[in-house]
């Protein structure tokens, strides 16, 4: 069982997706103040994913790999850098 098993972790799953995506976007056109919101937006709802995917006792491993992913996106970020310390 993963994330997909519990309707409300796929839905923050994919709404972390969709704004990693975003924030791609965001970064590759030069808006990096944008994509560091987006990134913000993208770690919160995986960080929910995980959350809802162990209320509902599923193994919350698909909701991480986005928090990673974020994470790592934002590794030159002095706005996330700060959250994390």
């Amino acid at each position: 069982m993963g994330a997909s098993e519990s309707p409300r972790a796929a839905l923050h799953l994919k709404l972390a997706r969709d704004e990693m995506e975003r924030a791609r976007a965001l970064e590759a056109r030069g808006d990096r103040t944008s994509a560091e919101w987006s990134l913000a937006r993208a770690q919160a709802d995986a960080e929910l994913a995980l959350v809802l995917a162990a209320r509902a006792r599923v193994k919350p491993r698909e909701a991480q790999a986005p928090v990673a992913a974020a994470k790592q996106l934002g590794g030159g970020s002095a706005t996330l850098a700060r959250k994390e310390r």
